[in-house]
């Protein structure tokens, strides 16, 4: 049964309290539709075991604002540490957002109402998921969370369809417009298209410990870091349509020395985490500080590659060793500062067949 978010008591005035009217609306097991209007939200929402809201696009908005701001936890330097996500599921069934806009307000907390530095130290989030059964989001905006838009974590049905992920992060630490983590319960079925990562402090979109994600048709620009990063050993990835702008890297290719990704087992004849047979479909990298960041990669395909005006088009970095292999079919690579620049002690790391 599909129930308005008014019958809960909300007033989507962008002055009310809405509260208590989400909390209620989160605990129901059907579909909750939200008209125009902002609906203010001041605590953080436990969600029950299923979740579906459905509104009217970008008229639709849930807003947070910092005067009530969750139970302060004491980090390890004494200092009062608020954290709160918007929404939050654990463990539960279906999570399901539909042109709604959720925005974390983080200009608030700029205020610094407590005293503490709180808008270097908190951590605000516009939706956490910590193991679902399905999650879809469609059409959706997240926006100005104090470190990430939406984290998702121990979920292995994924499908995020025309969202956009924009000003989230206050400063270059987890701080993406989109972080997937690994820990699956069983392989991974994820589909992100059509989407926007914009404006983000650290990465747009970043993809961490996972493997199997088929990703198509984004752009990712102005972010503080990587547009997209694979990083843990993210693996088996496939990319399609990709456009990145006025990021430090366009795409990062990154594993490290922890073994294989973290939802398997670790192999103890493996010395580094790579991150393997990703394939990068029509692949844009334009105004970057690097076209592609390099590190513990192995048989990367990159088909079509068009880069322009990015300062080097690729970069390899100290500690990456020395057995980085990709094929580039196709690439059209404009005039850089330098076109590879390797940072490496092994002027031999790069092994790269340009097809």
């Amino acid at each position: 049964m599909i129930l308005s978010i008014l019958h809960f008591g909300a007033v989507g005035d962008g002055v009310t309290d809405c509260t208590e009217a989400l909390r209620q609306a989160a605990q129901y097991d059907g579909t909750v539709y939200f008209p125009k209007g902002t609906y203010i939200l001041k605590k953080q929402i436990h969600t029950g075991y299923n979740l579906r809201w459905i509104g009217e696009g970008s008229e639709t908005v849930i807003k947070l604002v910092s005067e009530i701001n969750g139970e302060p936890k004491t980090d390890d330097k004494g200092r009062h540490v608020f954290g709160l996500k918007m929404l939050f599921m654990e463990d539960g069934g279906l999570f399901e957002l539909r042109n709604i806009v959720l925005d974390a307000n983080k200009d608030s907390f700029r205020k610094d109402e407590y005293g503490n530095g709180s808008s270097e130290l908190d951590h605000v989030t516009c939706a956490e998921v910590w193991g679902a059964e399905k999650i879809v989001l469609d059409g959706c905006c997240f926006r100005n969370g104090l470190i990430e838009g939406v984290f998702i974590y121990k979920t292995s049905d994924i499908t995020i369809t025309k969202c956009s992920f924009c000003g989230n992060g206050f400063r270059l630490c987890d701080a993406s417009g989109l972080h997937i983590c690994g820990g699956f319960m069983e392989s991974p079925s994820i589909r992100i298209s059509d989407c926007k990562f914009f404006k983000n402090g650290f990465n747009g979109l970043l993809l961490n410990g996972i493997y199997g994600a088929v990703v198509s048709n984004i752009s990712c620009c102005d972010n503080g870091y990587d547009g997209v990063a694979l990083w843990s050993g993210a693996s088996r990835c496939t990319f399609s349509n990709v456009f990145t702008e006025n990021n430090r890297a366009g795409i990062h290719f990154r594993g490290d020395s922890s073994g294989w990704q973290r939802d398997s087992k670790a192999d103890p004849d493996q010395e580094c985490c790579y991150s393997t047979r990703n394939i990068i479909n029509g692949l844009i990298t334009s105004k970057n500080r690097f076209g592609v960041l390099w590190g513990f990669s192995r048989d990367i395909m990159i088909y079509g590659w068009i880069g322009t005006d990015n300062y080097n088009h690729c970069l390899f970095y100290e500690g990456a060793d020395n057995d980085i292999t990709a094929n580039i079919y196709g690439a059209a690579l404009c005039p850089a500062e330098d076109d590879i620049c390797d940072d490496c002690d092994d002027t031999g790391i790069f092994k790269a067949n340009f097809i």
